[in-house]
Order: C-alpha cells, then structure tokens, then sequence
C-alpha cells in the first residue's frame, strides 16, 4: 500500500509538473507574441520616425531650391542639422551620403566652410564608393583653395584627388587649380588680362 501511495503522490506530482510545464510552455508563447508584436510596433515606429525625418529634409531641400535668393541662414541650418542628425541615426541607410553630400554643399553656401569641409570628409572617408565621394574630395580641395585661403591644405587634397581619380572628369580642373596656387594673384590678374586682350 504504501509502495501505490508512493506511486500516487509521484503520479500528482508529475501531473502539476506537466500542468505547470503546459501552462508556462502557453505563458511562454505569449510573451514571445507580445514581444513579436513589441519589436514589429517598435521597428515600424523607428521606420516611421526616419521616414518623417527624410521627409523633413526633403521639404526644407525643395524649399531652399525653390527660394535660392531669398533663403534665410536659418533655415538653411535647420537643414544642415536635420541632414547632420539623420545621418548620425542612419549612418548605414543608403540615404545617407547623398544627405551628407547636400548638408555639405548647403554649409558651403551660407559660409560654414569647416562644417562642409567636415561633412565632405566623412562622405570621402565613411561611403567611400558613393558616387560623388571623388567630388566630394576635390570640393574640399577647393573650399579651401578658394574660401579659406589655406594654400598648403588646398594642395594636399588637390593632390589627393588626382592621385586618387587620375580619369575624373574635374582631375584637370583639380591640376589647374594647384598650378595657379603657386602663382601670386597679382600675376594670375595680369595673365588673364593679357589673354583677353589677345582676343
């Protein structure tokens, strides 16, 4: 008798452990369902938060063309920091050097050339193979060359150019560049001079 009482008690016990097991096995698959359903929310939440930031851009972008004589440094910043944040959280999304690239050249514009030296970098740098990382090299070259009078950078990045992208189309333009930056202004005003008279 004692030997079947035994048997019994193992037999109850063994039915709560397998009770227990099935109904955790179904709180398991809950959870695991509620955290599907969690990270699906969250991820479509991420995505529509970088497609509202895309779009953000993109509507200041089609205002600053839209109104190129009459854009406001500030709104031109605005665009720059979007541009610059959205980069930051989408470092990987195939936007995002096209992005760097117009905050660059936008920085140009409205004088922050350190800012648009900086953001040209990381184009060169961080995507290389994006198409126009090569511009982007030679524009520092130029920022430099011509913005910021910094002779000494403007030949190292001209030179970087060239010997990076010897066959692109402004490698020649990058060459004549670095040729006139030896040349005193005064002679290269005199230069022109002479060939204007000469036609």
């Amino acid at each position: 008798m004692l030997f079947s009482h035994l048997k019994v008690k193992q037999l109850k016990a063994a039915f709560k452990i397998c009770t227990f097991d099935y109904s955790e096995k179904q709180q398991m698959k809950k959870i695991t369902l509620i955290y599907l359903l969690a990270m699906l929310l969250l991820g479509s939440s991420c995505s529509n938060e970088k497609d509202k930031a895309y779009s953000r851009i993109k509507a200041i972008e089609k205002e600053l063309l839209q109104n190129k004589e009459i854009t406001s440094d500030s709104l031109a910043r605005v665009f720059i920091n979007l541009s610059d944040d959205y980069v930051k959280q989408n470092s990987k999304d195939e936007k995002a050097p096209e992005i760097l690239f117009k905050s660059a050249e936008v920085a140009s514009g409205i004088g922050m050339y350190d800012h648009a030296i900086s953001n040209f970098l990381k184009i060169v740098y961080s995507y290389p193979k994006f198409n126009k990382a090569p511009e982007s090299l030679f524009l520092i070259g130029f920022i430099y060359d011509s913005n910021l009078m910094n002779v000494d950078q403007a030949k190292h990045f001209y030179g970087e150019f060239i010997s990076k992208h010897p066959k692109h189309p402004l490698a020649k333009d990058a060459a004549a560049c670095m040729e006139n930056l030896d040349i005193d202004p005064a002679a290269l005003i005199k230069e022109f001079q002479a060939k204007e008279k000469r036609k």
